[in-house]
């Protein structure tokens, strides 16, 4: 989903299917941690979002497909093992994969503090936050308004001609606010930022602004007034979109070109301005997918910022269904004072970490 502002609201709802993820935890006496992580939803999503538990990255993956009306459903259940005191994964991407500079992480640390009456073994799981609100702040203010809210929940072909342009306008301002700011994003994330005096203005805002002009010519409201009109959907958005990112690539290039910015410079602009719009699309991605987590320590868990470990809600209050609830079972993580569990949805890692913290302890055996 791209030019998904305004537009999304009644074009694009319900295009990308949703993702439900189970990722269990299991913590060994020794310190080990046997890893379980399972994966469902529309089959063309999973494989295009985020990335999956691979072998290459050393997990164990059984996959299946099933029908689910005229869409596949891909399962997906991977397996690892790591040893005490080892690295536990904090990313499904491999290092060499196409999403590894960007995709969801998430720090993991099992910590045994012996004393003298016992063990205590001391989780914690940190999902790191998506950059969001710096590209979409403008989308949100727009939507806060309710007479854009009300145009836009209309049937497109309900609207009238005044109503479409206004609608068109705001639009492309807002595609335009968060283009400028992926080319901030760019220019700051570059090992050896863009030369500052090549001209009286910099490099990098000579490239604004004749990016901003693209947005600025009359013609790109006017194409998506007749798309308001006609055919609104999500092809032809996708064809406007690419057309326009098209143009705003190539006044970029020439942009940087007539600063003297030399060539392996500009490649490494554009690297940069990859994978911010890249990020940020697999964050959007990201929107309509739920996490269900479940860990398991040794002995009687004391502390933890969960559901409550001695109360035993069903699967669907866990954020889950029957696919998680049996793959819970054959894996023998059932309810009890050793387990306890973590449920949120995609957009809760929209620039926030989301931190998930257990204690348990084993008391020590009294010699006979």
């Amino acid at each position: 989903m791209r030019w998904s502002c305004v537009l999304s609201l009644f074009l694009l709802a319900g295009v990308a299917g949703c993702i439900r993820r189970l990722e269990i935890i299991d913590v060994q006496p020794d310190g080990s941690v046997r890893l379980t992580t399972a994966i469902e939803g529309d089959a063309d999503d999973v494989r295009t979002g985020s990335a999956m538990p691979s072998t290459a990255a050393g997990w164990t993956v059984e996959q299946t497909e099933e029908k689910d009306g005229d869409k596949t459903k891909l399962k997906i259940i991977a397996r690892r093992t790591v040893p005490a005191g080892g690295l536990i994964p904090d990313t499904y991407a491999a290092a060499d994969g196409e999403t590894a500079a960007y995709d969801v992480r998430f720090t993991t640390t099992v910590r045994l503090d012996r004393r003298a009456d016992g063990t205590y073994y001391h989780f914690e799981r940190r999902y790191h936050p998506r950059r969001w609100i710096q590209f979409n702040y403008f989308y949100d203010q727009l939507t806060e308004s309710s007479e854009i809210r009300a145009l836009a929940e209309k049937d497109p072909k309900d609207l009238t001609p005044e109503e479409r342009e206004k609608l068109a306008v705001e639009f492309v301002k807002v595609e335009a606010h968060k283009t400028m700011e992926f080319l901030n994003a760019a220019g700051a994330a570059m090992t050896d930022p863009l030369p500052q005096d090549a001209l009286p203005q910099d490099a990098l805002l000579q490239a604004q602004m004749r990016a901003s002009a693209i947005f600025d010519n009359p013609n790109v409201a006017k194409e998506l007034i007749e798309l308001l009109s006609g055919d609104t959907s999500a092809e032809a958005i996708e064809k406007m979109d690419q057309r326009v990112r098209q143009d705003v690539r190539s006044a970029v290039q020439s942009a940087l070109t007539d600063s003297g910015i030399a060539e392996p410079a500009r490649q490494a602009f554009f690297r940069q301005y990859d994978l911010v719009r890249a990020d940020f699309q697999l964050s959007e991605d990201l929107s309509d997918e739920q996490w269900l987590v479940a860990l398991r320590l040794p002995g009687r868990i004391i502390a933890h910022n969960a559901w409550d470990p001695d109360t035993q809600p069903s699967a669907e209050a866990q954020g889950g269904g029957e696919f998680e609830a049996a793959l819970l079972a054959d894996e023998g993580i059932a309810w009890g004072p050793d387990r306890c569990g973590w449920s949120f949805e995609g957009p809760a890692l929209y620039d926030r970490e989301v931190v998930l913290r257990a204690t348990s302890f084993v008391p020590k055996e009294k010699a006979k």
